[in-house]
């Protein structure tokens, strides 16, 4: 295992067998997200801690939405780590533990770069 920190996407696709709650709010989402959402905001914020034993540095975090930004599909984060602290941080979250998303993805980005005000990212698919 790897010491050396390097930036993961995660990009987790929630499971929305469980049908919709619209909440007459921005942020509806799953029946899933939405019974332990405090619970993931809770988490989001120990972790951004920096005297927390859990911190990780969160270069992007945030959920993906319809197009109409009524309802929350999944979860993406860009973060600083290892690749065992972004399993951990995956792997800890109350949405992976109580079976919110489906599907999660990372990808460990080798490198990025800018070339005429574009931005450019290598990366290789992992699982996690």
């Amino acid at each position: 295992m790897s010491s050396e920190k390097a930036l993961y996407i995660i990009h987790c696709q929630d499971d929305l067998s469980c049908g919709m709650v619209d909440k007459g709010e921005r942020f509806g989402g799953s029946v899933k997200r939405i019974g332990c959402y405090a619970d993931h905001k809770a988490y989001l914020a120990q972790t951004s801690d920096p005297n927390s034993p859990n911190f990780i540095k969160k270069i992007a975090a945030g959920p993906m939405e319809t197009e109409d930004l009524k309802y929350m599909l999944g979860s993406f984060f860009i973060v600083e780590s290892t690749r065992e602290e972004a399993e951990a941080f995956n792997q800890n979250d109350p949405f992976y533990k109580n079976g919110v998303w489906k599907d999660v993805r990372a990808v460990f980005t080798l490198s990025i770069s800018r070339f005429n005000d574009q931005c450019f990212i290598v990366c290789a698919y992992i699982t996690i």
